[in-house]
């Protein structure tokens, strides 16, 4: 499809309807025995559980999950950090936990976060009182001092 130009999706439509019947006469190959060998499909077989596109998502504290730009919020309560988002070919979500289908709806418009007001203090500035001990530390004297030996 590169080498013939196509670049968008009815391009590739078009140029498949020629290319198929080109490709079947090239590669095809005729069954050995003529009939349909297909198994007839369980009923416990649930295709649309396999044929979905599934992505492991992050479950927030607030139990919300978002997904493709939209946000989704978890309305069973449940413990797990992750939860399986399954996307249907007919385009409908399931979010699922360990096999067990979560009831959910989509949060069409975001709660806006209320700003909170920061009252500014200022800053006092603490001066220790003129009699501190700290005041009163000086190197060489006190209790820090260190012994003077006599000399040899």
């Amino acid at each position: 499809m590169r080498l013939q130009g196509v670049k968008s999706l009815e391009e590739a439509n078009e140029f498949l309807e020629g290319y198929l019947a080109e490709y079947n006469e090239r590669f095809g190959v005729s069954a050995a025995r003529p009939g349909d060998l297909h198994r007839p499909i369980s009923k416990r077989v649930n295709l649309d559980q396999i044929f979905c596109l599934k992505t492991e998502r992050s479950l927030r504290n607030d139990f919300t999950v978002a997904h493709e730009g939209k946000l989704y919020q978890v309305e069973d309560s449940i413990r797990a950090d992750k939860v399986m988002v399954h996307e249907k070919l007919d385009g409908s979500i399931l979010l699922m936990h360990k096999r067990r289908l979560l009831r959910f709806k989509e949060i069409v418009m975001r709660p806006v976060r209320e700003k909170k007001r920061v009252l500014k203090r200022k800053r006092r500035i603490a001066i220790p009182p003129p009699d501190h001990s700290w005041r009163k530390f000086k190197f060489g004297r006190g209790k820090y001092e260190q012994p003077i030996l006599p000399s040899p």
